[in-house]
């Protein structure tokens, strides 16, 4: 949540995309600390150490509006209901016919939408996809995509291509679609076994499917 200013530096989405200098990131490092972030909970406030942090929550942004629709829809007494927010679905029961909803996982490796890799059959969940072939740029033969290692300050490079998480609670399932993304297989797999009632399809740049 503290990554801020590389989103803001990058500029990935926007006119101004670029690739900044490695000064410019060595700047922000040492801001990329989450522990820097001071959160208390009675009462809630939220507190920064350092007015150099900018906060982005870009990250968990759509699964939290997901599960604030659901949560209108259900008191609202709908049983049966499709959210797509582009990339974060969240679905209420089943379909009126009383089937699973189909879900189906972009293929990242095709420009065109709508072809898939696979198809998820469920049911009173969520599931979230990241992906390098959402926003990107290209300069001198290279793709530079939106999501951010806060390690280094640099679009994450771990071997992954696209990270599906199921889950019932969509914040969640789009705070560990990112951070699957940026872990990798070998780390974004143990943490989601590590998790319960959480599943991931992750897709690597070997054109793996795990």
């Amino acid at each position: 949540p503290v990554i801020g200013n590389i989103i803001e530096l990058w500029g990935i989405g926007t006119e101004n995309a670029k690739i900044p200098s490695p000064e410019e990131i060595n700047m922000f490092l040492p801001y990329l600390d989450y522990h820097q972030l001071i959160l208390t909970k009675d009462p809630y406030t939220a507190q920064l150490t350092s007015d150099k942090i900018k906060l982005d929550l870009g990250a968990i942004a759509k699964g939290y509006a997901g599960d604030e629709m659901a949560r209108i829809l259900l008191e609202k007494g709908i049983t049966s209901a499709l959210l797509n927010l582009g990339g974060n679905v969240v679905v209420i029961g089943k379909k009126p016919d009383d089937t699973l909803w189909s879900i189906g996982i972009q293929n990242p490796l095709k420009a065109e939408r709508g072809e898939m890799v696979g198809v998820l059959k469920v049911k009173d969940t969520s599931v979230v996809t990241s992906g390098s072939y959402e926003r990107f740029f290209e300069e001198n033969g290279t793709r530079y995509h939106h999501i951010m290692d806060p390690a280094t300050g640099y679009p994450a490079e771990n071997g992954v291509i696209s990270s599906t998480i199921i889950s019932q609670n969509s914040s969640q399932a789009d705070a560990l679609s990112t951070a699957v993304y940026i872990l990798g297989k070998t780390k974004g797999l143990a943490l989601i076994e590590s998790l319960a009632n959480v599943e991931a399809v992750i897709i690597t740049d070997d054109h793996k499917i795990y």
